[in-house]
């Protein structure tokens, strides 16, 4: 069993707790830094040509995009990871009412921005939406095209009809990561085109792969933990 001494464990830009790593136990709500943890591990570990043209969301930024309502200011708070380079925005998005705590809320989904098509597609695996995915929309399209009068629309938001259903009320967050890790898939294979409606995502996700995919997760942060 691993030790408390060992943690934190800074991976890329995450930094992984005790508490991180629980979240990846069964019947547990994933954290915002678990999160965080495995867009950064597939980006750098199996997807590293895909870098430059697509973007898997820290929470935290996600966090800073949502309440910062000054234009200025929040071209400034993203600055440093230049968004205007990427293809594809994939961002979990929660229905989080509190600006300082990030990752708080009861429900995590996934938005998806085709950048060059100004196309967002919506996966949750609850059967509802939340509204922060239009606020979240609306603040990225102002910064990519750097137009103020972008932060306040109402932006047209496709829904993925198909997309995979929890039968709990905790796997929110194993699905939103486990979606955005076949869209990468998806763009790898040349086929960015096809990312709404595709049937990968129901013929792969079931909640056995869910539990496997726990499993797997925590084993990846216990080796690197084992590494230090």
């Amino acid at each position: 069993m691993q030790k408390l001494n060992k943690f934190p464990l800074c991976y890329k830009d995450s930094t992984v707790n005790q508490v991180d790593l629980d979240a990846y136990q069964n019947y547990k709500w994933l954290t915002s830094e678990a999160i965080n943890f495995f867009f950064e591990y597939i980006m750098n570990e199996q997807y590293q040509d895909l870098q430059g043209k697509i973007y898997l969301m820290n929470p935290s930024c996600y966090q800073v995009i949502l309440f910062e309502d000054d234009f200025e200011d929040l071209k400034d708070s993203v600055k440093r990871i230049n968004l205007q380079q990427y293809k594809y925005i994939i961002s979990p998005v929660n229905d989080s009412t509190e600006c300082w705590s990030v990752g708080s809320g009861n429900h995590w989904a996934l938005l998806v921005f085709i950048v060059d098509e100004k196309q967002f597609i919506y996966f949750d695996s609850s059967s509802g939406f939340i509204k922060n995915a239009s606020i979240l929309a609306s603040k990225l399209m102002a910064i990519i095209t750097n137009n103020e009068s972008y932060m306040n629309k109402n932006l047209d938001i496709k829904v993925n009809e198909n997309t995979p259903k929890q039968r709990n009320s905790y796997d929110c967050g194993m699905y939103a990561i486990s979606i955005a890790e076949l869209i990468v898939q998806v763009i790898q294979q040349n086929q960015g085109q096809n990312i709404l409606n595709n049937k990968i995502y129901n013929d792969t996700i079931t909640p056995e792969y869910i539990t496997q995919k726990r499993q797997i997760i925590r084993s990846i942060i216990l080796a690197l933990l084992d590494q230090k």
